[in-house]
């Protein structure tokens, strides 16, 4: 919903039958995505699938896990739920070897020097936070030419980082605000960029997830 949808329901719905000393507030919900990398041991001799159907199956499994599970208010990845069903996708399949990352997408005040709070509400592993796409940041003169591409990671020591390729080799420029591994919390300050690689105008973060 828009400002003015909220404002707008708040005003013309709500307020009708709001008790007096209660002041209602609508919130956006936050999501956080998964990315899934799953690696599946199998017996050839003992299916008649082929390598693409067991790996159709598996995804097809991935996908109904997603939707049993996660696509409810409040729910959790349980990771060992979640490789065990893999394995029982198929009689054939001996193992699998599963990676999971969060992600997160961040919707960015463009142009503007803004402070953010990115909450992945886990543990992260230190030095995985990453960002696939990259942004242009004029806005801070710091950084400098406009036409450069910068990307986001961290030192593993809790500062997060900005940093650019030059002739293939990754450049830090400086740090641009910190990371809570203990509490999956990103904190991004004055961080402005005029443009993202990305038509919504979200910057994409990513990070592995601690147990």
């Amino acid at each position: 919903l828009s400002n003015a949808e909220k404002q707008n329901i708040l005003t013309n719905i709500i307020q009708k039958y709001n008790i007096i000393s209660v002041l209602p507030e609508i919130i956006d919900p936050e999501y956080t995505f998964i990315l899934v990398k799953s690696i599946v041991k199998y017996n050839s001799r003992a299916t008649t699938n082929t390598p693409d159907a067991i790996k159709a199956l598996v995804a097809a499994e991935i996908t109904n896990y997603n939707n049993t599970y996660l696509t409810q208010f409040g729910t959790f990845f349980n990771y060992s739920d979640f490789i065990t069903n893999i394995n029982k996708t198929d009689t054939s399949i001996i193992s699998n070897i599963t990676t999971v990352a969060m992600k997160k997408h961040v919707s960015m005040n463009l142009n503007t020097l803004t402070n953010y709070s990115i909450q992945f509400q886990n543990k992260i592993v230190p030095g995985s936070l990453s960002t696939p796409q990259g942004f242009q940041a004029i806005t801070d003169s710091t950084l400098g030419l406009t036409s450069d591409t910068f990307y986001l990671d961290d030192d593993s020591a809790g500062n997060v980082r900005v940093y650019k390729f030059v002739s293939g080799q990754k450049v830090v420029i400086k740090n641009t605000g910190t990371i809570d591994y203990i509490n999956g919390i990103v904190t991004l300050n004055s961080f402005g960029p005029i443009e993202v690689d990305d038509p919504l105008g979200q910057l994409t973060i990513t990070a592995s997830p601690s147990t």
